[in-house]
């Protein structure tokens, strides 16, 4: 997958425009009161458990029948006040299916869904049980049913983490520093020779691919690697692109 659709692009940044006002317009804040402000938008916050799942998986019933578990990580590093930064990861997550490969159904992660480590379920949808065993290229396994229609189905996808990318990333025109990942936070130069932190922004651990939003510009940043240059960043600003490595 090398980019978001238009729609994914245009909900992840509706959300991280919800969640900055919402948090900049907050009266005496607290890190309790912002966090559940956050979980109010994005959904619960205890959805860790089931990230490893992140991925597409392939199903018996039909030709093209699929489920996908897709998730989006948003990573706040909002200063709610001069002594107050809300540090914040919080996944969202979303289960689609097709069990007969021409049509498909999407349903977010929400409170009345549940996932215990095993079982996944989704009330009067589906419940299935996921194993995470790697054998023969498959990471995932799942059975169980859809619908009341007997399924399983497998997967070789594994979600890739923010870690995975830390380092400072050379644009190749201006052999300047464009973008420097952390562990759980994002730096970007905007134009004025400086790495500012990107206060809110999301991650795809599925297609490693970082969005944040800045004056009215949407920045997209897809990470990889690129042979000796090391860890990879195709860069899309607004109507520029550009690439960045952290060995120019």
């Amino acid at each position: 997958m090398s980019h978001l659709k238009t729609y994914q692009s245009e909900a992840i940044a509706g959300i991280q425009k919800k969640i900055e006002d919402v948090l900049s317009k907050m009266d005496n804040p607290t890190e309790a009161a912002a966090e559940k402000a956050v979980a109010d938008i994005v959904g619960p916050a205890d959805l860790n458990s089931l990230i490893p799942y992140t991925g597409y998986y392939n199903m018996n019933t039909a030709g093209n029948a699929f489920l996908a578990i897709d998730t989006t990580i948003y990573y706040i590093n909002y200063p709610l006040t001069q002594k107050i930064t809300l540090k914040l990861t919080v996944p969202q997550i979303t289960i689609s299916y097709s069990l007969d490969g021409k049509k498909s159904s999407v349903f977010p992660f929400d409170k009345t869904c549940s996932f215990n480590g095993k079982t996944l379920i989704i009330p009067n949808v589906l419940q299935v049980d996921l194993t995470r065993v790697y054998q023969d290229g498959v990471l995932v396994t799942f059975t169980g049913n859809i619908q009341k229609t007997p399924a399983k189905g497998s997967t070789s996808f594994n979600p890739v983490y923010v870690p995975t990318f830390i380092g400072t990333y050379i644009d190749l025109v201006t052999q300047k520093p464009l973008v420097a990942v952390a562990e759980s936070s994002i730096k970007y130069d905007f134009g004025d020779g400086t790495l500012k932190n990107i206060s809110i922004f999301s991650y795809n651990p599925a297609m490693y691919v970082v969005q944040f939003a800045n004056a009215g510009v949407t920045y997209t940043l897809m990470l990889g690697t690129n042979a000796q240059h090391g860890l990879a960043c195709f860069y899309i600003a607004g109507a520029k692109t550009g690439f960045a490595v952290t060995i120019p």
